[in-house]
């Protein structure tokens, strides 16, 4: 079998399963077995498959077609144009968190001390530590419940050479965290309601839970979160936080009654949906 015909098969077959992109995906499926970028796919369509490369690639279609996500098949994801390893322990990162890094980016932060520390509550893969340590002068403390997930980030931290400047702690939130003061919080905790739960794409539920469901009404990380800030944050410091859809009122008003912050920034993503929370320390 040919590249182009191995295209078309795979096309045909994640269509009738009712994959949203089937051409996408078979394309990014088949550039990893044979070590190829997705455009070199097109520029060899008339390349023969090996039969190791077309068995392998047969096996990761019927993984496709079973819903598991691309990124654990392929054991690995792009997060601002890096490649970074992925296990089922943890979360694959969407595009909406780089965002959550671009405004952290953005933040006027020359009164602060060098180098910056920053706290990144439930850090997962580890992208978005990995992402502010290549471009900040920091110390970064990320903590995350899953020792699987640590795992996961510290590979992640050190294929990226910046395991010098992140130390990962396991535990819940602040809790393995002791008297600290830093310059940035930040955390995509989960957020995905309770009764939401039942109604996501089957590829999502392949996911960790405990990384993606956020109680009740979704708000209960960010409860805790916002509470325990100030006692973490320095004078001048900022909160930065990634929300779930219809969530920015609510988690804007647990902010301002902590009478600790200036009013909350609320940044929308690429959908016009508020999705990141910024709020500075008074």
């Amino acid at each position: 079998m040919k590249i182009l015909e191995a295209l078309n098969w795979a096309t045909t077959c994640f269509a009738k399963s009712g994959q949203e992109n089937p051409r996408l995906d078979s394309e990014l499926l088949l550039a990893d077995v044979l070590g190829l970028k997705r455009v070199d796919l097109y520029l060899n369509i008339n390349q023969d498959l090996t039969p190791q490369q077309l068995s392998q690639f047969k096996k990761f279609v019927e993984r496709r077609i079973a819903y598991e996500p691309i990124a654990y098949i392929i054991g690995k994801t792009e997060f601002m144009g890096r490649e970074f390893k992925i296990t089922p322990s943890v979360f694959i990162p969407r595009p909406e968190t780089e965002l959550l890094v671009e405004e952290i980016l953005k933040l006027p932060l020359t009164t602060h001390q060098s180098p910056l520390t920053i706290i990144d509550l439930g850090t997962g893969c580890g992208v978005i530590a990995c992402s502010l340590a290549l471009v900040l002068d920091c110390k970064i403390y990320a903590t995350d419940i899953s020792l699987e997930a640590l795992f996961v980030a510290r590979e992640n931290a050190i294929q990226l050479d910046v395991a010098k400047r992140i130390i990962f702690i396991q535990g819940d939130l602040f809790t393995p965290l002791h008297n600290l003061q830093v310059d940035i919080i930040v955390s995509n905790p989960p957020y995905v309601p309770t009764e939401d739960w039942e109604g996501l794409p089957k590829e999502v539920k392949a996911e960790p839970r405990i990384a993606l469901s956020g109680g009740k009404e979704g708000l209960g990380f960010y409860r805790r979160i916002i509470e325990e800030t100030p006692r973490y944050l320095k004078d001048n410091g900022y909160l930065a936080l990634e929300i779930g859809i219809n969530q920015s009122q609510k988690i804007g008003s647990m902010i301002i009654s902590t009478n600790r912050f200036s009013n909350p920034k609320m940044i929308k993503d690429y959908a016009g949906i508020d999705r990141i929370i910024i709020a500075k320390t008074r």
